[in-house]
């Protein structure tokens, strides 16, 4: 059995959504029974193969969410190749698990809205005013991820325990931003980016960390990784991190580059800070 309970039950999935893994694995067996009138067991006799985790910010605006999206193009997932559509999604596909970020007022127009725009008693153009501006962090986590996560007697609905999930999903989102605990006060202008490295490492370390960084920004990580042994790369990455500098969208982070009509977003996820509302 696999799908969606919240657009079974609403036609939608953008907020409004339903928390208890109980409830809604005893919620889709119920729809599943009186629409094939079976008899079907109980949630505690089900494993779970497949969970999606996610969380959705409100950036007030489609403008926005675009440019965020745009911008977090150029990040990188360790050996996942990046996957970017313009305005609406980018993405991170592995075989266990797979990372997006995506525009969700474009997902549904291109997927749910003729659906939903057959039902009277749906208001349809209330609901596209009050998504536009929502972006979605969706983490998909397979039965080999969760054996990992929780171990592989730990699958079943009773035991799936959905806090230590989420916190992986956001640990996983870090990652893909080069940010952790230690380092949630992040730099980004480039003048700071520089400032920082001189404080912090005599110059000749500072000069070259800062040539790195700049490779980074007008070239795109992938490029300047096949420029770089592995070894030099990973240990530029690493010292930069520990700065607490910025990877996320990158490419506009060069004042020079804000002439293009992209424009870069004061925002950062699963932050106490974090200067948007998350919807739920």
């Amino acid at each position: 059995m696999n799908g969606s309970y919240h657009k079974l039950c609403y036609g939608y999935n953008s907020h409004n959504g339903f928390y208890d893994i109980e409830n809604v694995c005893q919620g889709m067996i119920d729809l599943f029974s009186n629409a094939y009138n079976l008899e079907l067991p109980s949630f505690e006799n089900w494993y779970v193969h497949r969970i999606d985790i996610s969380f959705v910010y409100d950036l007030e605006n489609q403008e926005n969410v675009s440019n965020y999206i745009n911008n977090c193009r150029y990040l990188v997932y360790p050996r996942r190749k990046t996957q970017y559509f313009l305005n609406e999604c980018v993405y991170f596909a592995g075989s266990r698990s797979t990372l997006k970020i995506y525009n969700k007022f474009l997902e549904f127009k291109k997927h749910d809205y003729k659906k939903l725009n057959k039902f009277d008693n749906f208001d349809i153009d209330n609901y596209c005013e009050q998504i536009k501006g929502f972006v979605r962090f969706e983490c998909e986590l397979r039965k080999k991820k969760l054996y990992e996560i929780l171990g592989e007697d730990k699958n079943k609905v009773l035991d799936i325990d959905i806090e230590k999930l989420n916190n992986y999903v956001v640990g996983d989102f870090m990652k893909l931003f080069k940010v952790n605990d230690n380092n949630i006060c992040i730099v980004r202008s480039q003048n700071d980016v520089k400032n920082l490295l001189y404080s912090r490492y005599k110059d000749c370390k500072a000069r070259r960390l800062f040539g790195f960084y700049l490779c980074c920004i007008n070239d795109g990580i992938n490029n300047v990784k096949e420029q770089f042994s592995s070894s030099s790369f990973y240990r530029n990455i690493l010292e930069l991190k520990e700065c607490g500098i910025d990877f996320t969208q990158q490419a506009f982070i060069v004042e020079e580059k804000i002439e293009t009509n992209v424009k870069f977003v004061d925002f950062m996820p699963f932050v106490n800070n974090c200067k948007y509302r998350e919807v739920v």
